[in-house]
């Protein structure tokens, strides 16, 4: 089979953002004391079955009593309570310095390592070439922890970790990819922030740890941290996700903070307590369960006992962990500052994509009058640049908020998939919270901010009344030369293909800035696109800045000219968006991605391999609508009522209007909310569910789980959840989507009706049995997409291969692949059933 199918599985997701430059149900809070109802942060649209979904062969009944069957096994024990180590008086771990490691030079192209590695077969390696062609030397390290010297080529280090009894080890492990001992899989921070922690799980009883480190020495050598810690739960505050305590601010607020398990076993139930003090009340948040062995976000609710007064002000906050699951609970104290009232600061919200805490810079109006009108300009930041410094960078306006989402990191995800859900999830928060006028919504970039205003602004048009990139790059096909795959691996990644939806901007203002001399992104980016966009809308201007830069500010505005361009402003001022235009032409690579426009929502595609497109136009009180590869959508009847409309007629059949939404065509189950492709598992709240058994294989479930679970919070500032299968009603119960990994996924197979089956010798496709390989795999249950993970005996390490996580790591609704590359992929159709015409081979 060819080896280049694994070229859009995009390997550990580690290809770096393009540029650099200067839920389902969240949480419900309880508050001790408080005699009104628990704060529920709401929950996002439920596919309703009888209007959404044709009916299924399989009761609905039936299958939830399926996957909500606990089986008779036991979980993964912990030792009995007594057992336990009492918890570290701080709960701060205690770092371990190693002077000396190990530095292996693997024969290229073939690496023996990497195999051996990931199976947990991690051994202290002797000095000298070994049988297997890896060249062994000792290497030294700073004080910091950086390896000194290891050189500019890929490699590992290994080195021993003194372990004392009943402790548990972590990592910090900067410009690195991977990280492997006997029991745990991890993954670095190939950036090097330095505020990545992640648990090492020692053998039991142990007294020492090989550690097993893969380099990523593009960005410099390896600095590598170790610490050790008797506490099951360990806080990591260098990587909270904070709001600005604001004076005269009495307003409660989310912080996000990671929290690691640190001995793999099962923890659920959990809350996350803020401990009653003099300037906090006390409060919890109930969270499904931990990701054993892993590293993931959970949210903790502020609520201050009295506004903030005066600013400068350092406030210790004790927050706290208990489980029933726990022999004690686990407590850090960290330190907030208050900030002056004026200016830009950091609001925090949870987000709907993940129920983990997120934040945006916001830089209001100088003055907020109580009945004021105000936009909303959303501000994309580049790669590298925190959400607050893009705010920064802009003079406030006296008649708009700018607010600026963050990618989920930094870095993040290029402002496609989740780095986009993110902006979109921001916006509606900020909307809400500010009251801002929706027709008054403009949006604006940067850099990889810019490209993310050309991927926003044409997958979601509806939104913005004006797209403004600066220093944008269209796509990555046209800024690094990368091609996006055809056919079934090109689908997933349709929407990266910014030319093919520019059509979509017919009707907006767009306004594009570009250096002449930028040295980053190249001029010919926004030459073209405004070329391309100005043979589509008439309503475009193009500022090239002569000898500028990517960055620069010439004096003209009052702050940094290459964001806050004095005439593009003006531009928006002078621009409104109509949210039910009723004359458009949109197109989207699927609903899944982007259903909605206007007054209409996109349900259900005919093809899973083509675009879905919708043409309107108003002739006097009757709105014409004419579809491409779309199987059924509604449209807004009480706003066409509004706007004087009487008939609708899509593709020739019509209806008249009422005000209540009007469905025309049959929905297939494959709906706009459990469409696939695989990612679309993990755009809501999700839960890692593993089988419960104490074999091996448990074992290597978890292990890869924790991977992910880590991977996510690393790269996504991610919340994960983390269950056995005898547990996973309660992941159900909070709303979570199902990850099921192993047998745990056995349910979703038996009600599939498809042609795939998996078993310890590997995966079966429409009769042709696949050996030694593994799967992921979407499909869906009574209500959500369920993601699926299986794997032949001995091969789940090959799990850790692939992650969704990443802008360019597209798959299909399932993808088998062994060692030796793809073995087959596909999509289901609109009604969730195999077709061999949307399958590989």
């Amino acid at each position: 089979m060819r080896r280049q199918w694994l070229m859009p599985v995009l390997l550990l997701g580690l290809l770096p953002a393009c540029d650099s430059e200067p839920a389902s149900t969240p949480p419900v809070v309880v508050i001790p004391g408080d005699t009104g109802p628990a704060i529920d942060m709401g929950a996002p649209p439920v596919p309703d079955a009888a209007a959404d979904m044709a009916p299924d062969p399989t009761p609905d009944a039936a299958i939830d009593a399926a996957l909500d069957a606990a089986p008779d096994a036991a979980p993964d024990a912990a030792p009995p309570f007594d057992d336990w180590p009492a918890p570290s008086p701080d709960g701060v771990p205690t770092p371990v310095a190693i002077d000396t490691w190990m530095r292996a030079m693997p024969p290229l192209p073939d690496d023996p390592l990497e195999v051996r590695y990931e199976r947990g077969e991690v051994e202290w390696p002797a000095e000298g070439e070994a049988p297997d062609g890896v060249r062994w030397f000792r290497v030294g390290s700073t004080e910091d922890g950086t390896v000194d010297p290891f050189g500019i080529t890929d490699g590992y280090v290994v080195g021993r970790v003194p372990v004392p009894p009943g402790h548990g080890v972590l990592i910090t492990a900067d410009r690195a990819r991977r990280v492997y001992t006997a029991r745990s899989l991890q993954p670095g921070d190939v950036y090097g922030h330095g505020t990545s922690l992640v648990p090492l799980l020692p053998e039991p009883g142990a007294e020492e740890l090989i550690v097993a480190v893969e380099a990523f020495p593009q960005r410099g050598a390896p600095r590598l941290r170790l610490y050790t810690t008797p506490d099951q739960i360990v806080f990591n505050p260098a990587d909270m996700t904070l709001p600005d305590l604001r004076v005269g601010d009495a307003e409660a607020h989310w912080l996000g903070l990671p929290v690691i398990e640190t001995r793999g076993w099962t923890v659920g139930a959990v809350e996350a307590r803020v401990v009653e003090s003099e300037h906090w009340q006390a409060s919890a948040v109930t969270h499904a369960g931990l990701p054993p062995g892993a590293s993931t976000q959970l949210g903790f609710r502020l609520v201050p006992k009295a506004a903030w007064a005066e600013a400068e002000v350092e406030i210790p906050l004790t927050l706290e962990i208990g489980s029933p699951d726990l022999a004690h609970d686990y407590r850090r104290t960290v330190t907030l500052t208050t900030r002056p009232a004026e200016g830009p600061y950091r609001q925090t919200f949870v987000s709907p994509v993940d129920g983990s805490v997120q934040y945006y810079g916001v830089n209001p109006p100088p003055v907020v009058e109580p009945d004021g009108e105000y936009g909303l300009v959303l501000s994309l930041h580049g790669a590298g640049v925190e959400a607050i410094g893009q705010a920064r960078a802009y003079a406030a306006k006296d008649w708009a908020y700018i607010i600026a989402p963050t990618n989920r990191r930094r870095f993040g995800f290029d402002w496609e998939e989740w780095g986009r859900f993110n902006g979109l999830a921001t916006l509606d928060d900020a909307q809400a919270r500010f009251g801002t006028d929706p027709t008054q919504t403009w949006l604006t970039g940067h850099s990889m901010g810019g490209h993310g205003s050309w991927h926003l602004g044409v997958t979601t048009p509806g939104r913005f009344a004006l797209i403004g990139p600066s220093a944008g790059w269209a796509s990555f096909e046209t800024y690094q030369g990368e091609e996006i795959p055809d056919g079934l691996f090109g689908r997933p990644r349709a929407h990266s293909r910014t030319l093919d939806y520019i059509s979509n901007l017919a009707r907006r203002a767009v306004y594009i800035i570009h250096g002449g001399a930028d040295n980053n992104v190249p001029v010919r980016e926004g030459r073209t696109m405004f070329e391309l966009v100005g043979a589509i809308t008439d309503d475009i201007a193009y500022h090239e800045q002569p000898g500028a830069g990517h960055w620069w500010s010439a004096g003209i505005g009052p702050a940094t000219d290459c964001v806050d361009w004095p005439e593009m402003f003006e531009t928006m001022q002078n621009r409104r968006l109509d949210p039910h235009e009723l004359d458009f032409d949109f197109r989207s690579p699927n609903p899944g991605y982007s259903a909605d426009h206007s007054v209409v929502h996109i349900i259900s595609a005919i093809s899973p391999l083509e675009d879905v497109r919708v043409v309107a136009a108003r002739d006097g009180a009757t709105l014409r609508l004419t579809t491409e590869n779309v199987r059924a959508l509604d449209v807004d009847g009480a706003a066409l009522a509004e706007r004087g409309i009487e008939t609708v007629e899509v593709d020739g059949v019509a209806t008249a209007v009422t005000d209540e939404p009007l469905r025309f065509g049959e929905a297939g189950r494959k709906t706009a909310e459990i469409y696939g492709p695989f990612s679309q598992a993990f755009r809501r709240p999700f839960c890692f569910i593993t089988p419960d058994d104490e074999a091996d294989r448990a074992a290597a479930w978890r292990r890869v789980a924790g991977f992910w679970a880590s991977y996510w919070q690393i790269v996504g500032n991610g919340h994960a959840c983390g269950l056995p299968e005898s547990r996973l009603a309660e992941a159900r119960g909070a709303g979570y989507h199902m990850i099921r990994m192993g047998t745990a996924a056995d349910a979703v197979m038996g009600f599939a009706g498809v042609p795939i089956e998996w078993d310890a010798g590997g995966v079966t496709v429409d009769g042709a049995h696949l050996p030694e390989t593994v799967m992921v795999m979407v499909q869906r249950d009574d209500r959500a997409p369920v993601g699926v993970l299986v794997a032949a005996e001995g091969e789940e390490h090959l799990l850790s291969r692939l992650v969704p996580f990443s802008s360019r790591g597209g798959l299909p609704d399932y993808f088998v692949y062994s060692e030796r590359g793809g073995r087959a992929a596909g999509f289901f159709d609109s009604d969730w059933r195999w077709d061999p015409a949307y399958a590989l081979p």
